[in-house]
C-alpha cells in the first residue's frame, strides 16, 4: 500500500517536526542572509575612491633623463652581438656558489666569493658582455622606475645585475690596489644610493640596500684583511657615509604602492584570494581601507629617525583584525583579504634604518684601525657610531671579534638564519665554509 506524504508528515511526531520547522527556518535565514550580503558587495554599491587614490590614477612620476631604469630592465636583453645574454647569467650563479650567500645574513660573502673568483678566467671572455653592461649601468645620473606600474608590471632582473656587481668588486679586490679597488667601490656607492633615493618602488629601494650592503660586506674585508695607510682609510671613510633624510625616508615608496594597487585590475592584496573572497570584494573600499589603515601609517613611520622611530613602537607588526560585526559584511572579501595579508609593511622602514646602522658599524670599524693595539672595548664605548635605535654604544664581542646591534627588520619573524647588524673587526680564520644557502 502506498502512503501519502501528507499521511507521511501527519504520522511526525510533533516535536519530530518542530525539528524540522527550526532547521527549515534557520535555513531560511542563512539563504536570506547570503542573499543580502551578495546583493550589498554588487559592484554597483561599491564606494568612490578616496580623493588621494583618485588622483594616483592619473599621476606619472617624472621620467628623468639620462635614466638608467631602461637600461636595467634591458640588463639580460639579446642583441644580434650578444644572443646568450641570459644563458651566461645563468651559468654565472651555477659556477659561483658564494653568490648564494647573503651579506644581511652572514658576515664573510665578500671574502668566500674572492676566494671563488679564481675560477672567473674559464667564464671571462663570456661574462665580458655583462661586465660591460653594468659599467654602462653605474654610469648614469639618475634612476626612476617606469611610471606606469601595476601588480603584473616585471621588475628588472635585480638578481642578475646583483651577481655581476659582486663579481666586479671581487674580482677588483682580488687584481688591483686598494685605490682602484675604492674607486669601483664608490662607483657602486654612488649609484645605489641613487636607486635608493630616486626608486619609485619599495621593491626598488630594497634592491638598493641589498646592492649597498654587498658593497659594505666587501669594505669591512678590506678593513679587516688588509693593512692600510691612513689616507685610504680616510677615503673610505667618505664614501661610507650615513644616509641622508632624503635617502632614509622611504615614505612615498608607499604611495607608489597604493598607486600600484589603483592601477591594478584586482587589488595586490587579493590577487590570490579565493574566488568566493573576491566575489564578496568591494575594490574601491578595499583600497580606500589598505590607504587609511596601512598606507598612510607606514607613511608617518617612514618619515621619523631611527631613534624615534623605535621609541614610538613602530618597528613592531600592524595590527590587522576582522571584527565580526554588522557593518563588516560589506566589502567582507576586502576586509578579509586585508586581515589575512603576509604583507609585512612595518618591515620596510627598519630595513632602511638596520642598514644605515650597518653603515655606522663600518665607520666604527675603521675608527677601530685607525687605533691598532687600542682597547677595542674603549674604542666602542667612547665612539659617535652608535646603536642607530637606542643611542647606546654598538655591542662588541671580544671571543668573536664582531661589533654589532640587534637588527629590527626581522625581529618579529626571524627569518633562518637570522638577519645580522654587525661586522667582524678580528679576521674570521681559514676553517673551510660548507653551508647551505636558503633559497630567497
Amino acid at each position: 500500500m502506498v502512503v501519502s506524504n501528507a499521511n507521511n508528515l501527519t504520522s511526525t511526531p510533533r516535536p519530530a517536526r518542530r525539528r524540522l520547522y527550526v532547521v527549515a527556518a534557520f535555513g531560511g535565514v542563512l539563504v536570506a542572509c547570503a542573499a543580502v550580503v551578495l546583493f550589498i558587495n554588487l559592484s554597483r554599491f561599491d564606494e568612490p575612491l578616496d580623493p588621494a587614490l583618485a588622483a594616483l590614477e592619473t599621476s606619472r612620476p617624472a621620467f628623468a633623463p639620462d635614466n638608467a631604469y631602461p637600461a636595467a630592465l634591458e640588463f639580460l636583453a639579446a642583441d644580434a652581438r650578444n644572443p646568450h645574454v641570459a644563458e651566461i647569467a645563468g651559468d654565472i650563479r651555477k659556477n659561483f656558489e658564494s653568490l648564494k650567500c647573503y651579506a644581511r645574513r652572514y658576515l664573510d660573502c665578500a671574502e668566500l666569493l674572492i676566494a671563488e673568483v679564481a675560477g672567473i678566467d674559464a667564464l671571462q671572455p663570456r661574462a665580458a658582455v655583462l661586465f660591460e653592461r653594468y659599467d654602462a649601468l653605474v654610469r648614469h645620473t639618475h634612476f626612476v622606475d617606469t611610471p606606469e606600474r601595476d601588480a603584473e608590471t616585471r621588475f628588472p632582473r635585480y638578481n642578475a645585475i646583483r651577481d655581476v656587481a659582486r663579481l666586479r668588486l671581487a674580482i677588483s679586490y682580488r687584481s688591483e690596489s686598494t685605490p682602484e679597488f675604492l674607486i669601483e667601490a664608490e662607483e657602486d656607492l654612488a649609484f645605489w644610493k641613487t636607486v635608493l633615493r630616486e626608486g619609485d618602488s619599495l621593491g626598488t629601494k630594497m634592491v638598493a640596500l641589498a646592492h649597498l650592503q654587498d658593497t659594505l660586506d666587501f669594505l669591512s674585508t678590506l678593513l679587516r684583511e688588509r693593512e692600510l695607510h691612513e689616507t685610504e682609510v680616510t677615503f673610505l671613510e667618505q664614501l661610507v657615509s650615513p644616509f641622508s633624510r632624503e635617502e632614509s625616508n622611504i615614505s612615498e615608496a608607499f604611495l607608489a604602492e597604493a598607486r600600484t594597487a589603483v592601477w591594478s585590475e584586482i587589488p595586490p592584496v587579493a590577487a590570490d584570494a579565493s574566488w568566493l573572497t573576491k566575489l564578496l570584494m568591494q575594490r574601491n573600499a578595499t583600497l580606500n581601507q589598505l590607504y587609511h589603515e596601512e598606507i598612510v601609517l607606514m607613511q608617518q613611520r617612514a618619515r621619523v629617525g631611527a631613534n624615534e622611530f623605535y621609541e614610538q613602537g613602530a618597528h613592531e607588526p600592524l595590527r590587522r583584525e576582522l571584527r565580526l560585526v554588522p557593518r563588516t559584511l560589506y566589502n567582507f572579501g576586502g576586509k578579509l583579504a586585508l586581515s589575512r595579508s603576509r604583507w609585512d609593511a612595518h618591515e620596510f622602514p627598519a630595513r632602511v634604518h638596520d642598514q644605515n646602522g650597518r653603515i655606522s658599524l663600518v665607520l666604527l670599524q675603521a675608527e677601530i684601525e685607525r687605533t691598532p693595539g687600542a682597547d677595542v672595548a674603549a674604542v666602542v664605548r667612547a665612539s659617535k657610531h652608535r646603536n642607530p635605535y637606542t643611542s647606546e654604544a654598538m655591542e662588541y664581542d671580544p671571543g668573536a671579534g664582531v661589533i654589532s646591534f640587534k637588527c629590527q627588520h626581522t625581529a618579529f619573524h626571524p627569518p633562518e638564519p637570522p638577519d645580522l647588524c654587525a661586522v667582524a673587526v678580528a679576521p674570521l680564520g681559514d676553517k673551510p665554509v660548507v653551508r647551505k644557502y636558503p633559497v630567497t
